[in-house]
């Protein structure tokens, strides 16, 4: 009973750390390629949903997955996109989630995931100075 126990836990723990952000931490914004907006997307560490994590695309085209406590950065044409969040059952257990991104050259932008209870999420840009002190916190998505 206790080896069974034993390995429940054990991968528990192992099922959580692979939906964890893996790389290095956050130290500096990237300046966007000329004439192109570069666009941050994070993920606040949350022990709720820690295990879930969300394929991100924009335009249709895997941009990255936004596991807990992560974040990744994309350059983006100017314009309006969509950006959509999507995974399987396993992976992620609600439906796409689309939301338009609207850009400008040599421009930087930020979107936060962020879970809200058991049942939700919200998915919204957030201004330079909230998203500056939340990445501080945050290690790359690899």
């Amino acid at each position: 009973m206790k080896y069974h126990l034993k390995v429940l836990i054990a991968v528990s723990v192992a099922t959580l750390l692979s939906a964890c952000a893996s790389g290095p931490a956050f130290v500096k914004l990237e300046n966007p390629d000329q004439g192109q907006a570069k666009v941050y997307v994070y993920r606040t560490f949350n022990l709720m949903q820690s295990g879930i994590f969300p394929d991100v695309y924009v335009d249709s085209n895997l941009v990255g997955k936004m596991k807990n406590g992560g974040f990744f950065a994309f350059s983006a044409k100017p314009g309006t996109h969509t950006v959509t969040l999507s995974g399987n059952y396993l992976q992620w257990h609600y439906n796409d989630h689309s939301v338009p991104l609207a850009v400008a050259a040599n421009e930087t932008y930020f979107y936060r995931l962020k879970t809200i209870s058991n049942t939700g999420y919200a998915f919204k840009e957030v201004d330079k100075e909230e998203a500056l002190k939340e990445l501080k916190e945050l290690k790359a998505v690899e």
